[in-house]
């Protein structure tokens, strides 16, 4: 605004507001600060709230007879200036969708999908994981499932060896590998040892075809 003031933009009721900040404001003429998590007493820049569905709600509608769509784009530089292209590194964060909710306090976290970059960034290649985080009941998320630059996916591991990884958190789980000779094992990470997947149950059945049919009886040991 000019000489710190607000600039408001309005037909009959206030429609638009831009904070002498710099912050720009659409159902609230105070920017919200109570973010907590990793983002705690930060105001966002761009800040959408309203008390029904069409005025809390950003929509990106791509028109055109084609194939083609819209898009939100969350990225990341290691430049300290605008306009800057210094390169991302391993580790680095290249955005973050997060989900909140009121803990009658503060917006926390409940959720989060962020993509983290990888080793091997230059000529082109932009190797990045996609992280999914849930909130087990404290003031932070914690990573459940990930999907390794290299198509991988471990649920509990960061670091999956198979296509698709299941651990325990103490290194043994659940792997399934389409190429190795067998593609369904259980393995301990600990011992490097694998083993063959356990059935457990009073009847494991096999449908085919909306057909139902018994194939073993085992017992419950």
């Amino acid at each position: 605004g000019v000489g710190g003031k607000d600039l408001v933009f309005a037909s009959i009721s206030e429609n638009l507001r831009i904070t002498s900040s710099g912050k720009i404001l659409s159902g609230i003429a105070t920017a919200r600060d109570n973010l907590a998590n990793n983002a705690s007493g930060v105001e966002a820049q761009v800040q959408i709230e309203g008390s029904s569905f069409t005025s809390s709600t950003l929509s990106i509608i791509r028109n055109s007879n084609d194939a083609n769509d819209g898009g939100i784009i969350l990225g990341k530089t290691r430049s300290p200036n605008t306009y800057g292209n210094a390169a991302v590194q391993a580790g680095d964060d290249l955005g973050d969708l997060i989900f909140a909710g009121s803990d009658g306090t503060s917006l926390q976290f409940g959720a989060e999908i962020l993509a983290e970059v990888q080793s091997g960034v230059g000529n082109d290649d932009l190797p990045t994981d996609l992280i999914f985080k849930t909130n087990g009941g404290t003031t932070n998320t914690t990573e459940r499932v990930r999907i390794k630059s290299d198509g991988n996916v471990g649920i509990n591991t960061a670091n999956p060896a198979a296509q698709f990884h299941v651990s325990n958190g103490s290194g043994i789980g659940l792997e399934f590998n389409p190429n190795s000779a067998t593609a369904i094992v259980s393995y301990n990470r600990a011992t490097s040892a694998y083993a063959p997947v356990g059935l457990q149950g009073s009847t494991i059945s096999l449908k085919i075809g909306g057909i139902s049919k018994e194939i073993v009886s085992i017992g419950s040991t």
